[in-house]
This record gives C-alpha cells, sequence and structure tokens, in this order.
C-alpha cells in the first residue's frame, strides 16, 4: 500500500520502488532554498508567502520530466505556519503540487 502524506497543498508519496543511480544522475537537482532559520525550502506558497519547509536535515530533491522527488536520507521534519508537522521517514518521496479540477476547466493548482 503506497503511503501518502499531505501537508496543505503539497503531498509527499513514498515511492514502493527507488530511483535507479542512472536516473538520479540524469534529474535536475532541484536545491531546496535555505530560510533564515536554518531550514530549507521545500514548497513557497504563491498566494500566501508561506512555505512548507525541512528541518536541517533536508532532503535531496530532484527534478524530472515527471515531475519531483525528495530523497529523505534520515527523518526529516516539514513544518508549514497554517498546518501541522509531519516527519517523513528514510526513503523516496514523489513530490506533488496537488491541483483542482473543475469540469470543463482546465486543471489548476492548488495555492496555499
Amino acid at each position: 500500500m503506497t503511503q501518502q502524506f499531505v501537508q496543505g497543498d503539497v503531498m509527499f508519496i513514498k515511492r514502493i520502488s527507488p530511483i535507479r543511480k542512472s536516473n538520479m544522475l540524469t534529474g535536475e537537482a532541484f536545491p531546496s532554498l535555505p530560510a533564515t532559520d536554518g531550514k530549507h525550502i521545500i514548497q513557497r506558497g504563491e498566494k500566501t508567502g508561506h512555505m512548507h519547509v525541512a528541518d536541517a536535515t533536508a532532503p535531496d530533491l530532484f527534478k524530472f520530466s515527471t515531475g519531483r522527488v525528495a530523497v529523505v536520507k534520515q527523518p526529516t521534519w516539514i513544518t508549514h505556519d497554517e498546518h501541522e508537522p509531519l516527519q517523513l521517514e528514510e526513503g523516496e518521496y514523489d513530490v506533488v503540487i496537488q491541483t483542482q479540477y473543475v469540469p470543463r476547466e482546465m486543471p489548476r493548482m492548488v495555492f496555499d
């Protein structure tokens, strides 16, 4: 069963099979942005400016044509001003920014 962790508009889906090392080399590194208090920004809210941030044990982020992947090497807390904190255990996670679907309209990003 796939594990999903949701915090506002960001969803982390634990990968059942890890990314092959050769694919990781072809993926574009997607560095987190350091915040002033030593945390690392995973996603910045477009509407409110609030941020989803990882603690000092920031995961490695990779961007592929199919999406983003976070490689968590040790338990990491993800926090946000408006949501409960969540802890990601060691592993690889697809990072999905949720979209809103309205029939007969183009899908649009959910803004947090």
